[in-house]
Parts: C-alpha cells; sequence; structure tokens
C-alpha cells in the first residue's frame, strides 16, 4: 500500500475522538486508508451487508474497534447509533467513518444530531508529488516555515515533459502503477462515471454537468463569475450556478478562497474565490487535454500547473492544520499562494513555469505584497517563494527562494500539529 501523509493525522485523532469522518472525492483511497487503522469492517456498499444493517442498525457495534463503517452515508441512521455509542462507552479511538454527506437530502441531514466532540472530520485528497514518489525530497514543505532558509543551487533531470505527464495521469490511486496514456483513459471513465452517478442520484443533466466543468477547466485558476461561466458553457446562470454547487458538494472542484489581511495602503482586497480542482487530471480530462497539446501550446500550461502545486500544498496545509489563500487587490496584485499558521507567521507563493521573465515578474510581486502590509504583519513573514518548472532550485540575492516543484515534498517525519 501506498504511504499516505494522512497516516500520521488519522492515528493522532484516533488518540483524542471517539470517531473519525474521512470525507474526500471518490477513488481518493479513503476506505484502504481506513482498512489499516481498522479491527473490523461494514462496507454499506454490499448489499448483503446493507440488507444487515437496514435490518438492525446495532450490528455495526459488534466487533473489535475501531470499527470502520464505509459509505455510511448509505444508511444515515448510522450516523446518530455511532455518536450514541461513543457517549455511551466515552472511550477515544471506537469508529471510522468514510464517506459523505453531500448528498443527502436537507431534511435527513436536519435530523442526524452533532458529532461535535466526538467525531472529528478529515478531508482526504488525491495523492500528491511526494506520495507518487515524482518528489526529489529535497525541501521540505516544513522547511519554508523555518525562516531566512537559504538554498545553495540544487539540479534534477525531469523536464517539462514529465511535469507535463505529472497532471495529465493525475494522483488518484488507482492510476499511480499505469502509464500516462492509460492512467488517461482511466480518467475519462471517472468522469463519465461522475456524470452518469450526478443523472442518476439528483437528476441533473449529464450534458449539462459535463459542460460546466467543461467551463471550469477552461477557467481553472482564475476567479471568474457565474455569467462568465454561463457564457463559457452556454447554460442560463441559475443551471450553472446549481451546478457549482454540486461540483463543490462532490469534490470535482475546491475553490480557494481570498486572504483576509488588513493593508496599509489604499487598495481594496477582492473576494472572488479562484477555481481550482481536487486533481488537475479532471480538469485536463473535461477540456479533452493530451500530452501532446500541452507540448504543442505550452502556454495554456501555466494555470494548470498552478493548479497542480495548490494541490499538494492544500494537501499538505490539511496535514499541518494551517490556513491557505491567495491574494488580489483592487490594484490588480495577485499571489498565487498565501499560507498562514495560527500564531499568524505566513509565506507567500508564486507559481510559475520555467521562463525566466516570469519569474523575475513574480518575484516583483512578492516584494510589492509585502510593502502593502502592516509592519507586524510583514515581520511575521517566514519566506517569500516561487515554485517553478524549472530543473533548478535556488535562492536569489533579494533573498526569495526560487524552488523547483520537483523538489518540494511533505516529510512525514517531521509532522507536526498546531
Amino acid at each position: 500500500m501506498i504511504k499516505r501523509i494522512l497516516e500520521p493525522l488519522i492515528k493522532r485523532y484516533l488518540s483524542i475522538f471517539g470517531g473519525l469522518l474521512i470525507t474526500g472525492a471518490k477513488d481518493v483511497g479513503k476506505t484502504e486508508i481506513s482498512k489499516f487503522f481498522s479491527k473490523m469492517i461494514w462496507k454499506l456498499d454490499d448489499a448483503e451487508t446493507y440488507d444487515i444493517v437496514k435490518n438492525d442498525y446495532r450490528k455495526i457495534l459488534e466487533g473489535k474497534q475501531p470499527i470502520l463503517i464505509d459509505e455510511w452515508q448509505l444508511i444515515p441512521s448510522v450516523w446518530n447509533t455511532v455518536r450514541n455509542e461513543i457517549d455511551r462507552i466515552n472511550k477515544t479511538g471506537l469508529f471510522i467513518l468514510t464517506g459523505s454527506s453531500s448528498l443527502l437530502d436537507k431534511n435527513i441531514i436536519n435530523k442526524l444530531h452533532s458529532g461535535a466532540g466526538r467525531l472529528c472530520k478529515i478531508k482526504m485528497y488525491t495523492l500528491t508529488a511526494t506520495e507518487i514518489g515524482f518528489s526529489k525530497k529535497n525541501i521540505s514543505f516544513q522547511d519554508l516555515f523555518k525562516g531566512n532558509l537559504k538554498i545553495k543551487k540544487i539540479y534534477n533531470s525531469y523536464t517539462f515533459k514529465n511535469y507535463v505527464e505529472l497532471l495529465c495521469k493525475g494522483g488518484r490511486p488507482r492510476v499511480v502503477d499505469k502509464t500516462c496514456t492509460n492512467a488517461m483513459i482511466s480518467n475519462a471513465g471517472y468522469l463519465d462515471e461522475i456524470s452518469e452517478l450526478s443523472d442518476k442520484v439528483t437528476g441533473i443533466q449529464q450534458n449539462s454537468f459535463l459542460k460546466v466543468v467543461s467551463s471550469l477547466a477552461r477557467n481553472i485558476s482564475q476567479d471568474v463569475t457565474y455569467e462568465t461561466l454561463s457564457k463559457d458553457s452556454g447554460l442560463i446562470n441559475d443551471v450553472v450556478y446549481k451546478y457549482y454547487e454540486y461540483c463543490k458538494k462532490i469534490f470535482i472542484i475546491e475553490p480557494l478562497e481570498t486572504w483576509n489581511v488588513h493593508l496599509r495602503s489604499s487598495a481594496s482586497l477582492r473576494v472572488k474565490p479562484k477555481i481550482h480542482f481536487s486533481d488537475t487530471s479532471i480538469a485536463v480530462t473535461a477540456i479533452k487535454g493530451t500530452v501532446e497539446k500541452f507540448i504543442e501550446e505550452p502556454k495554456d500550461f501555466g494555470l494548470f500547473f498552478e493548479d497542480l502545486v495548490i494541490h499538494d500544498l492544500r494537501a499538505y496545509v490539511s496535514i499541518s492544520n494551517d490556513f491557505i489563500s491567495y491574494y488580489r487587490d483592487s490594484q490588480g496584485l495577485e499571489i498565487d499562494c498565501i499560507i498562514e499558521k495560527r500564531d499568524g507567521s505566513w509565506i507567500a507563493i508564486e507559481v510559475k513555469t520555467n521562463d525566466d521573465d516570469l519569474i523575475e515578474h513574480a518575484a516583483n510581486n512578492l516584494k510589492l505584497l509585502l510593502d502593502k502590509l502592516p509592519l507586524k504583519k510583514q515581520s511575521m513573514n517566514k519566506g517569500l517563494y516561487i515554485i517553478t518548472t524549472k530543473n533548478i532550485s535556488y535562492t536569489r540575492e533579494d533573498g526569495i527562494n526560487v524552488i523547483s516543484f520537483a523538489d518540494l515534498w511533505f516529510d512525514i517525519d517531521d509532522f507536526k500539529i498546531a
């Protein structure tokens, strides 16, 4: 089994809470990682198991703990049964629930009592560069917050094509050992399956759903309005809004919110979230992208690469218990990523390809951001970074670090949670 960066967090939380609820997109590995920590498994998507539990909810309480209840939302009453049992036993590490309540009817959700203090919710992402084995493991995510990071020149052998294949292939565990071509065929089947399921479960029209997903993919890593998506997809605003919200519910997209920070300049902050996908390969599939098309038209690659980087950073942030956002103000200054710790310390990250002019522009933007912040907030900055597809990582003369994405990784052995 692939070692997942989520493992230490699950272990930690099982020692704190009575149960865990692990959510995330379909096919990210929720069941597999939960099996590793469980001593008894109830798979509710199995017809026989479903009938047993449906006839007697308390059956799920039988067996050694932790007890895994996979796809718990198929029998929503399981939630209250588990919650009551945690209250009764008053111990930690009793249950792991996988699945999502996102598709449940609102009337059912209202009948589910809060699991606050009993069950902890964890979101799982598709595989990162660390887990896939793409990363050369030269610079850890944790290093970025140590302050005054100085990088002696580090070289790697990755080419532009390696990065294109990485984002086209995606991070679903079932494609990790496939060729890029076969993985992309699997990804197309995955998107078709989701769209068909959406039609059956919610009545959402499959063709309209795919139009909206394609439009979102064409606007990846951008802050767009419903009006823009409407014109692009050919659907009315109300339909676009409905499907946009649905894509969030089933973890197709995960918009990135703006940084809420006080400015000392006259600029005002913008508040529209940027479109990001739960896995970049879904966006590639939606626009019928290929490795060859990206190589022939590399200008289209940049926004997809930004999405790929944000995906990994978001996964790392979910483990370290930090906050991730982006910055944009009324004067047109935009910074692709801000990561802030609970103590207020923060780092700023720009994401660029290997174009030297783009990297220089990004460095200037990072310095402009510092100038716009109050002195106290400036003093809490732990680093300014540019993540690129270059095959070299180094520290510039102005102190800004240029990091090859291939060198960045999450050090599980250095795991710490706030």
